[in-house]
């Protein structure tokens, strides 16, 4: 009957928790900053806009954070949009702006360009939503291309593969933030020795229910229930009959 938190040997929690919901690519800077603020008066500790490797994505930053402040996190998720070029500028501009993290500022498979961009980046770059596989991480972690890994439950394999990521990056030093899904890897608390975020972005929850909640301080817990405490919804069960 233990908790899913303690067989995976973890502590569950709290972990701070940010909102990237309701963001999109194409998004000005008012409305993104309109939606930040929305997600800071909801209580989370973060927020993630999107961002396009473009010129423009520095008004959206500036936008950002001057409406929510200095005291939550701001990261922004490029979704694999850069090359070279352009993922360079855009994290000189997220620097500029103080952004935590740059996600995926080029496509996962590009190891050489996230050689040369942890060479020389002034602001910290996350990847790994994208990657299949230990050893893809493994190239990510071991020579620290990034500071941040995000493992996804379903790219990766499931909960199994991610925690032997969250395992991996604790050896190297690196914080975890893994993809949405935040009341499951709100297990991972304890084992992620760097750090851990989780992300507040809604898809799969309302086919379950027994989700732990946010607290006002804008972190998370699990649920002291055995395993995940987690079922499907009545209407999700005659969604599949």
């Amino acid at each position: 009957n233990a908790t899913l938190s303690t067989a995976m040997g973890g502590n569950g929690g709290p972990v701070p928790i940010y909102g990237s919901g309701g963001f999109s690519p194409g998004m000005g800077p008012q409305e993104a900053a309109e939606i930040a603020v929305a997600h800071r008066e909801s209580g989370f500790r973060g927020v993630k806009p999107r961002v396009n490797a473009q010129p423009s994505d520095a008004a959206v930053m500036h936008a950002v954070r001057a409406a929510v402040g200095d005291d939550i996190s701001i990261m922004v998720d490029a979704n694999e949009k850069g090359d070279l070029m352009r993922a360079s500028r855009l994290l000189a501009a997220a620097a500029d702006a103080g952004m935590l993290f740059v996600e995926e500022p080029l496509p996962a498979r590009d190891l050489l360009g996230y050689r040369t961009l942890a060479d020389t980046s002034p602001v910290a770059i996350a990847a790994g939503e994208h990657l299949q596989g230990q050893d893809r991480f493994t190239a990510l972690m071991a020579d620290r291309l990034v500071s941040t890994i995000q493992p996804d439950l379903a790219m990766a394999g499931g909960l199994t593969p991610c925690l032997s990521v969250t395992r991996s990056a604790g050896a190297y030093g690196l914080v975890v933030a893994p993809h949405f899904l935040p009341g499951l890897f709100v297990h991972f608390a304890g084992v992620a020795t760097a750090g851990l975020w989780i992300e507040d972005f809604p898809l799969l929850e309302e086919a379950f229910e027994g989700w732990p909640e946010m607290a006002a301080e804008g972190v998370m817990a699990a649920r002291d229930v055995p395993g995940h405490g987690l079922a499907l919804t009545v209407a999700a069960r005659k969604a599949r009959v």
